[in-house]
């Protein structure tokens, strides 16, 4: 039976010959997801068929296969309807992928933190992607060095977790951009500088993430400030006050998380709750 997705694995599949019998099977497949296969080869990549839409190669801690960077890329040259990519993981991957990413991508997870032989040059090469919407840049151990990530389609960005990440990535960010959804959770190095230049240049903010860094009042302020904001997480930032909540109009919020935030009292909590009913909140006390 010819199936529109499949998962090579090794608890479902003993040996290569057996994932490429499945592949063959399946001509017309379009969600392929390879992980926790040790025995694979590069081989492998040769019988996916040319109508996957949607490929997951993505490698946890614990798992390894035999794939090289050079097949993934001969593999991404003949997926010319390619939308969905997940490479989370592995880290022998060069700014050499980046060439080879095809043009119809709307979603990509990059290698993490030990993808060592990448750059911050590479994602120029983002540029050609005009459909892309949703990247995935966390853990990634390279600095920004320009603004070619705030592509005009992107509506979905994850910096989490980067070292490098500082005010300056967002000096860059150009102006009326179409993000939707920011993540900067461990981004420790950003300061009250970054939230107001997100809040002027991002006017179609729903959703921001952020935590464990240096922002205030002022940042807190200013990001809340954006009319669109739905869901709003500042948790383990603690040089947020009480007073912060009584400058600002919190009505288009639905969900705040104050985790962490140790200089926000019991006694504000309690009346941000009292007084926003509709307003989901979470904190180190209880969650309502």
């Amino acid at each position: 039976m010819n199936r529109n997705i499949l998962r090579l694995h090794q608890s479902t599949h003993k040996d290569i010959d057996a994932c490429i019998l499945d592949l063959k099977k399946n001509p017309d497949l379009k969600f392929l997801i390879i992980n926790n296969c040790n025995f694979l080869t590069d081989e492998i990549l040769d019988f996916i068929p040319n109508s996957c839409t949607s490929l997951d190669m993505s490698l946890s801690a614990n798992d390894q296969d035999n794939i090289t960077s050079f097949a993934i890329e001969k593999c991404l040259r003949k997926l010319k309807g390619l939308e969905y990519l997940n490479l989370s993981g592995r880290n022998d991957l060069d700014d050499n992928i980046f060439k080879m990413l095809p043009k119809t991508l709307k979603s990509i997870v990059l290698p993490g933190k030990n993808a060592l032989k990448i750059t911050g040059k590479a994602l120029k090469f983002l540029k050609k992607l005009p459909n892309l919407r949703f990247l995935y840049l966390n853990e990634s151990s390279f600095p920004i060095v320009d603004n070619s990530l705030f592509i005009p389609s992107l509506i979905h960005l994850d910096l989490s977790f980067n070292e490098n990440i500082t005010d300056s990535v967002f000096r860059m960010m150009p102006k009326n951009t179409n993000i939707k959804s920011l993540n900067l959770h461990g981004c420790t190095k950003l300061t009250d500088f970054s939230l107001l230049a997100i809040s002027s240049k991002c006017k179609k903010l729903e959703r921001f993430y952020i935590s464990d860094c240096n922002i205030t009042d002022n940042g807190v302020e200013a990001i809340i400030k954006c009319e669109k904001l739905k869901c709003l997480t500042l948790s383990k930032c603690n040089k947020i006050s009480d007073s912060v909540f009584s400058k600002v109009d919190l009505n288009h919020l639905q969900k705040l998380n104050l985790i962490g935030c140790d200089k926000i009292s019991n006694e504000a909590l309690a009346l941000l709750k009292k007084d926003k009913p509709f307003l989901q909140t979470y904190s180190n006390e209880a969650t309502s």
